[in-house]
């Protein structure tokens, strides 16, 4: 299904907000591959690599959640390493089937990772909020994590 919306002009058909989320999926191999380039430069063999379909098993109850395996399988000597883990797959070329509810994902992990509220200065990462708050008593200035 293509989103049609009559308000926004689309610049440029090929790269845009309706595209970017396809072509970086099927691009995920490819860098993911990149990342594993130094555990192989420290002798790791890669026994196993790929995006495969999920497949769906009648324990439990019904899978609710649409999604692939990226398998990542290492070997060194003896040591044998299985980082393989699930994702959503793409739907529509937008779209990621979580619970049982159509979801749009976001493009990034936060919006933005530096906010300003009047004298209040909040700097979001990965791990934590680090918030700097304008006190009128000594010393001035709180911050919070």
């Amino acid at each position: 299904m293509d989103l049609i919306n009559p308000f926004y002009k689309l610049h440029n058909l090929n790269k845009n907000i309706f595209t970017i989320r396809k072509d970086e999926y099927q691009d995920l191999e490819n860098k993911i591959r990149q990342i594993l380039v130094p555990a192989e430069e420290l002798g790791f063999e890669i026994v196993d690599f790929g995006i495969r379909d999920h497949r769906f098993s009648m324990e439990g109850e019904l899978d609710r959640t649409l999604k692939k395996n990226i398998v990542i399988k290492f070997k060194k000597l003896t040591a044998e390493i299985n980082l393989s883990m699930s994702i959503p797959k793409l739907i529509d070329g937008n779209y990621f089937y979580i619970n049982g509810k159509r979801k749009i994902p976001l493009f990034q992990l936060f919006d933005i990772p530096v906010v300003t509220r009047g004298k209040t200065i909040k700097i979001r990462t990965n791990c934590a909020t680090l918030t700097v708050i304008e006190f009128k008593e000594e010393p001035f200035i709180r911050v919070s994590f």
